[in-house]
This record gives structure tokens, C-alpha cells and sequence, in this order.
């Protein structure tokens, strides 16, 4: 086990302890509740973060890519955008549908040295699959290319997250209370593409137990102000956290504990996920505003002793 962070504010002492929780090869039908149980002693407040593969694997949430016949459709959107038609086949038949193509290859290739280091094999890989699909989930979220994941699966396989990963979350917390007779919370997570940054993040898809946003806004700050914000994504924030530990190669670290902190109860994602037809209306809705504001600040002079850079 890891205890991974304690921090110190002031003279009161303030501290977290993350543990990372290793597991032998999952297949299909084994009981994931009792391997954490057997592993690691839970208490009463704990946080069981899960990656969504290890639940896909046990449930079996997995596809053979040979058995994936791509339509005419998938076959002409691959040849389109430089994905493998199985590939897309498989990502348009786990999802609602297509919001979004990102053409990676584009945007990688001339910065692909600085995120590897083997060269060689990175460029092989982007090559291949040049582009990422944002796709619908079934629960409502948005996810790069249906969360369809072939790394640390055998050659050939592929896993995809649970449909109902809220559910999920659910049945492995009764599961742990039956077992241990411990009550704590579960956040099912992914890694997801950063749109900020050339990486990715694990974030949460699934929770139970826990309310997964912090509902601070408007509440008082040091000097009594009410706070715009302070809706911190705090099953986010437990994923990220959890990720330190889990990595995404070979560490074979599918789950993480998280003691010590304070959390309001809860249950699912639900409440904060925003839909395809509310992003895509707020995006229209939104354009007028950013046009002008764009035409007003490109006739905007900086102030003499005003700080440098630009507004717009």
C-alpha cells in the first residue's frame, strides 16, 4: 500500500492518505468486491476508486476486433477521418452517436517528441489512427472515442466502459458493505483527452455514496465574500488524485482508497453531466457574445503603465 499526500495549513493539521491496491489479471466473472476486501481493510468513510476497465473486464464490457463487421458507413467515415474501420464500427456501435472529429495526427505530429520517448512506436500509432471521435455514451456524457480501450487487453480484444456506470458504483459499494460491513463511498473512473492541454486526465463516470460536486457557490470566503464558484468536481478531483497511483501501462494498480476526507453523500453522476443538446446550444448561444466581444477588444488600446498583454 502508498500513502501518497499529507499536507499541513497553518498549525492545523490536515491529512489524506491514498492507497493503491494491486490485483492480479481480471477476467470475466470475478468477484472484484472481494478482491479489494481481501486486500485491504476498509473503513467506514473510505473512498474505493475503481477504473471502469477493471469493472469492464469482470462484466464482461469486451469486444474481439475480428468480430467486428464495419458497415459501409463506418468503412467511409474511417477512410475519411484515418481511423481503422473496425475501430469506428466498434466506437459508433458502444455509443449514441458522433458529436465531434479531433484530427490528432494533425495536431501531434510536429510535437509528438516531446510526449514519448519512443519515437519510433508513436509515430507508427497516430498514424494508424489519426483521428479521435467524440461520442454520445449511453448515459448521456461525452467520451474520445467511446472509451473503447485495446492497452493492457490481450491482442485482438478490446474493452469499453460500463453502460450504466453509476449502477456500477452502486452494486460494488452494497457488495464491499455486505463483505466488510463498511460503509463507504465508490467512484468509477476513466481517462479522458484534455481539451487545454496535449495529455490526458482520469476523470469520474460513475458514483455512489458520494455527491460528486461540491455545492459551494455563493458560500463565504476568508473575508466574508460570497464566492462565485467553489462548485468544485470533487469525484473528478478523487479520480485525478487516485490516477498518481493507477498510471496507465503496466503498474497493475486498478484501485485506490482514499482516506480522511470529508465528503457530502450522494448518488450518480447524473445531476452534473451536461447533455449534447445543452453543449451545443450553449456553443450557439454563446457565439454572438464572442464575436463582438472579439470586434470590441480588437480596437481596444492598452493604457500607458497598464500590465502587458492582450485582452482579446
Amino acid at each position: 500500500m502508498v500513502k501518497f499526500f499529507t499536507g499541513y495549513v497553518e498549525s492545523a493539521h490536515v491529512k489524506l492518505e491514498v492507497y493503491g491496491i494491486k490485483l492480479p489479471l481480471l477476467s470475466k466473472g470475478d468477484d472484484l468486491p472481494r478482491l479489494i476486501a481481501e486486500r485491504f481493510e476498509l473503513q467506514d468513510g473510505d473512498v474505493v476508486v475503481v477504473t471502469s476497465k477493471a469493472i469492464s473486464k469482470v462484466k464482461g464490457y469486451v469486444l474481439k476486433l475480428d468480430d467486428v463487421k464495419p458497415t459501409l458507413t463506418s468503412k467511409a467515415l474511417a477512410k475519411l477521418v484515418g481511423k481503422p474501420p473496425r475501430i469506428v464500427e466498434a466506437e459508433l456501435s458502444i455509443s449514441r452517436g458522433m458529436l465531434a472529429c479531433i484530427p490528432i495526427y494533425e495536431l501531434l505530429k510536429d510535437r509528438i517528441e516531446a510526449l514519448t520517448r519512443d519515437l519510433n512506436e508513436a509515430r507508427r500509432l497516430i498514424g494508424e489512427d489519426r483521428s479521435m471521435l467524440i461520442t454520445v455514451m449511453p448515459n448521456g456524457r461525452l467520451a474520445s472515442d467511446a472509451g473503447l480501450d485495446l492497452s493492457n487487453m490481450p491482442s485482438g480484444m478490446a474493452c469499453y466502459p460500463p453502460p450504466d456506470p453509476d449502477r456500477e458504483a452502486l452494486e460494488i459499494r452494497r457488495r464491499l458493505r455486505e463483505l466488510t460491513g463498511k460503509d463507504v463511498a465508490v467512484v468509477v473512473t476513466d481517462t479522458e483527452l484534455s481539451i487545454t492541454k496535449f495529455g490526458s486526465i482520469d476523470v469520474a463516470i460513475g458514483c455512489s455514496g458520494i455527491s460528486p460536486v461540491e455545492r459551494g457557490f455563493a458560500s463565504k470566503d476568508l473575508y466574508g465574500k460570497g464566492k462565485y464558484g467553489g462548485v468544485d468536481l470533487v469525484a473528478d478531483e478523487l479520480a485525478a488524485c487516485a490516477a498518481l497511483l493507477m498510471k496507465q501501462a503496466a503498474e497493475g494498480v486498478p484501485v485506490v482508497v482514499v482516506r480522511g476526507l470529508k465528503y457530502e453523500r450522494g448518488e450518480g453522476m447524473s445531476e452534473i453531466v451536461v447533455s449534447r443538446r445543452a453543449l451545443v446550444m450553449a456553443l450557439l448561444k454563446s457565439l454572438p457574445y464572442t464575436i463582438m466581444t472579439k470586434l470590441i477588444l480588437a480596437f481596444r488600446r492598452r493604457r500607458p503603465g497598464s500590465p502587458r498583454g492582450s485582452s482579446g
